[in-house]
């Protein structure tokens, strides 16, 4: 992509990413890099989906793709030093969007300042630690970053139906050092689980180290949440139709009591 058309901070991994856009379309290379990067935060424990995605390059851009994950790391780093939350995946996601990469790419996202609004608007100022804060179509995870800048120390859980925004996400949430999880699913649908990644709430031989693990679904609070509504759901449905047979059985027969009285007019 021409250099004018992404953000300055944005510059350097977008060289990288327009010399890789000539082995593939940028929709792949971008998907690529996401799982390539979350491969990374995952510590080993992916290495074969690791040799799956550099399958589909020359050995000569197998480099590029892990210079891209160095660069896009070093923009956190530059960020966290001056306390700001920045969202440079949604950025270049926006811009590829924007500019003729229409196939795979379509979606803007909410701008940070309405995110930062939103936060201040919908949660109490003396909000405690330990909240639990969800945002069912997460895109790239700002809301989810804003939340967590303004009130660290608390759990972040983001949903959303295209892997792309929750790779994203999860991804924007590590390198926050936000913990939470995010699941690729329908919103919608309280039964669909299709993948979730638990997000630096794990550690590394005893270390805390920024990470991403995909787990079970069986396993995640996403999961467990969803089915508790579920079953209470079904409870409380179950509960009125009991109640509305127990209703209809203790009404007095109206059909039966209108026939007596016909019949009492003529006899």
């Amino acid at each position: 992509m021409k250099t004018q058309e992404v953000p300055n901070y944005l510059k350097d991994f977008n060289k990288i990413f327009s010399e890789l856009e000539y082995t593939n379309s940028a929709h792949t290379v971008w998907n690529d890099f996401l799982e390539l990067s979350i491969c990374g935060l995952a510590y080993g424990n992916l290495q074969n989906r690791i040799d799956e995605i550099f399958a589909r390059y020359k050995k000569e851009h197998h480099e590029n793709l892990w210079r891209l994950f160095e660069v896009l790391a070093q923009i956190y780093i530059e960020a966290k030093k001056t306390n700001e939350w920045i969202d440079p995946l949604g950025d270049y996601y926006e811009a590829l969007s924007s500019k003729g990469h229409k196939q795979g790419f379509g979606q803007f996202f909410t701008p940070m300042t309405v995110c930062e609004t939103i936060v201040h608007m919908t949660v109490a100022p003396h909000t405690p630690r330990g909240v639990k804060n969800l945002d069912p179509a997460c895109g790239s995870g700002r809301l989810l970053l804003a939340f967590n800048h303004i009130y660290p120390d608390n759990f972040q859980f983001g949903y959303d139906l295209d892997r792309t925004c929750v790779m994203m996400t999860a991804i924007n949430m590590c390198f926050h050092g936000a913990k939470g999880e995010v699941c690729w699913k329908d919103s919608l649908d309280i039964t669909d689980h299709r993948l979730v990644y638990a997000v630096n709430l794990h550690t590394v031989n005893g270390a805390e180290l920024p990470t991403i693990i995909e787990i079970p679904k069986e396993k995640s609070y996403i999961y467990a949440s969803d089915m508790f509504l579920l079953n209470k759901y079904r409870a409380e449905k179950q509960q009125r139709e009991e109640q509305q047979k127990e209703q209809q059985a203790d009404k007095p027969n109206t059909k039966s009591k209108k026939e007596k009285h016909t019949l009492s007019l003529f006899s």
